[in-house]
C-alpha cells in the first residue's frame, strides 16, 4: 500500500511538473505550421518539405537521423472540377490511379443505384453512393465499384458518405487495384445537382488535371542513446488534405516527446530511442511497413512501442441552434490501445485522459483495436504497444485545420505520455 501510495505522489507530481514545462502554444505552433505547408499527400512537396523539417528538428537535438526511402507511382493530383451547366464541383479521383486513362471525360450522366438493369450504365456516366463510411476501401466498396465497370460505365462519380457533406478522401488498402476506368470521389452536399443534371439527361464535364510519375518517397527515423533496449515513437507524416487535426496533434506531440527525451539523457540512459515519422500512410500504410521492414528494431529489442495515430487530441462537436459547432472539449471518443504488459503506467497515467481505452493482449486484442498503423506494428509481433487513433468528424477532408485542436488538448495528451513514458521504463 505505501509503495502504491509514492507511485501515485510521484505520478502526480511528474503530471505538475509536465503541466509547468509543456508549451502549448508552442505545440499548436507545430500544427499551425504542418497545416500551412499545404496538403501533405505522399510524395509530394509538401510531404518532402514536412520530412525535411523534421529532419532538421531532430538533428538540432543530436539524433541521428536518416531518409528512408521506398520507390512509388504517385499520381500528382493538381485541381478538378465537375462542370453542371455553369456549376462548377469539387472533385478529387480516387486512388490508386492508373496512368493509362484519361482521368477527363464527358457524357451524359446516369443514377446507377436506381438501374434496374447494369445494361444501363453501359457508355455513360455513373452516379452511386458508396456503401460505406469511413475514409478508407474495403472490399465491399471495391465490390460496388466494380460492378459498374464490368457493366462497361464509362466513369464513375462516387458520392462518399459524409457528415459534413464535404468529400471524404478514401485510402488505398494493399490488394486494391488500379481502376481500369476513371472513378471520381464526389461531395454529398452536390447530390440534388447530380440528380437535376439526371433528369434533364444533360451531359456534364468532369475536368482532372495531374500526372502520374514514378518517384522515391521517404520515411524520416531519428534515433538518439545507447542502450541495447529500444523505444520507438512513431507517427505518419502524409495525408489527402492539410489533416491539421488528424495528423497535427499526433506530429507536434511527437516532435515535443522527442525534444524532452534529447534534454534528459541520464534519466533514459538505459535505452535507444528511435523517432519515425512515415509517409505513405493514405496509400495502405506504405511507409510504415517500409520502416518495419527496413529500419525498425527486432520485435525481442523493442521495450516500449506508442503510435501516435489520427486525432489524438481533436475537439468535440456539440448541436446548437441546429447546427453543429466546435467545442473547446477533447472529442472522448477518441480510442486508445494499450498492452496489457504496459497496463499498470498506463492506467496511472492516462487516468484522467478522457478516452475509449482498450486492454490488450497478444491472443486478446480487446475491445479497442490498435487503430491504424498500430494495427499493422502488432500484426509484425511488436508488444508493450500503445496506440492512439480517431477518425474524427473532420477526418480526411478539405476543412480539417488547426483549429480542430488547440494548446490546452496538446499540453494534456504530451503531459499523460510524459507520465507514461517515465513510469513505464522505471519499472
Amino acid at each position: 500500500m505505501k509503495k502504491l501510495f509514492s507511485t501515485l505522489l510521484f505520478l502526480s507530481s511528474l503530471q505538475i511538473s509536465f503541466a509547468q514545462n509543456t508549451d502549448g502554444e508552442a505545440l499548436f505552433a507545430t500544427v499551425k505550421k504542418f497545416v500551412a505547408l499545404g496538403e501533405h499527400r505522399t510524395g509530394t512537396k509538401t510531404d518532402f518539405a514536412t520530412s525535411q523539417w523534421l529532419k532538421n528538428d531532430l538533428d538540432k537535438w543530436g539524433f541521428k537521423t536518416e531518409f528512408v526511402t521506398f520507390p512509388l507511382t504517385q499520381f500528382f493530383f493538381e485541381k478538378g472540377n465537375i462542370s453542371i451547366g455553369s456549376k462548377q464541383l469539387d472533385v478529387l479521383p480516387l486512388w490508386p490511379v492508373s496512368p493509362k486513362i484519361n482521368l477527363s471525360q464527358n457524357g451524359v450522366l446516369v443514377n446507377g443505384d436506381k438501374a434496374k438493369d447494369l445494361s444501363e450504365v453501359k457508355g455513360k456516366l455513373v452516379l452511386t453512393t458508396l456503401p460505406q463510411a469511413g475514409g478508407a476501401l474495403n472490399e465491399a466498396i471495391e465490390k460496388h465499384l466494380d460492378k459498374f465497370i464490368q457493366a462497361g460505365a464509362k466513369g464513375i462519380l462516387a458520392i462518399t458518405p459524409s457528415n459534413t457533406g464535404e468529400i471524404v478522401a478514401h485510402n488505398t488498402r494493399e490488394s486494391t487495384q488500379a481502376w481500369a476506368i476513371p472513378v471520381w470521389q464526389v461531395a454529398s452536399k452536390d447530390t440534388v445537382l447530380f440528380q437535376s443534371a439526371i433528369t434533364s439527361g444533360s451531359e456534364i464535364a468532369v475536368n482532372i488535371q495531374g500526372k502520374s510519375q514514378a518517384i522515391e518517397a521517404r520515411d524520416i527515423v531519428g534515433r538518439i542513446g545507447n542502450g541495447k533496449k529500444y523505444v520507438v515513437i512513431s507517427t505518419p507524416i502524409s495525408g489527402w488534405f492539410t489533416c491539421g487535426g488528424e495528423r497535427g496533434p499526433g506530429l507536434a506531440t511527437w516532435l515535443a516527446l522527442a525534444e524532452w527525451v534529447s534534454k534528459n539523457p541520464s534519466q533514459f540512459a538505459d535505452y535507444t530511442f528511435v523517432f519515425t515519422g512515415n509517409s505513405g500512410h493514405e496509400l495502405d500504410n506504405h511507409g510504415a511497413n517500409v520502416f518495419a521492414e527496413k529500419a525498425a528494431p527486432k520485435p525481442e529489442d523493442t521495450r516500449l512501442w506508442i503510435h501516435l495515430g489520427a486525432a489524438i487530441a481533436a475537439k468535440a462537436w456539440k448541436k446548437e441552434n441546429g447546427q453543429l459547432i466546435l467545442t473547446d472539449e477533447v472529442d472522448g471518443n477518441r480510442t486508445i490501445y494499450y498492452d496489457e504488459s504496459v497496463a499498470d503506467a498506463f492506467e496511472k497515467s492516462f487516468a484522467n485522459i478522457k478516452a475509449r481505452k482498450g486492454k490488450g493482449t497478444t491472443a486478446n486484442k480487446g475491445i479497442v483495436k490498435p487503430g491504424g498503423e498500430g494495427s499493422l506494428y502488432q500484426a509484425k509481433g511488436y508488444k508493450n504497444l500503445v496506440s492512439l487513433a480517431y477518425g474524427h468528424r473532420l477526418h480526411h477532408v478539405k476543412t480539417d485545420d488547426e483549429n480542430t485542436t488547440s494548446p490546452a488538448l496538446l499540453v494534456e495528451i504530451t503531459d499523460a505520455l510524459k507520465a507514461f513514458i517515465t513510469a513505464e521504463l522505471q519499472k
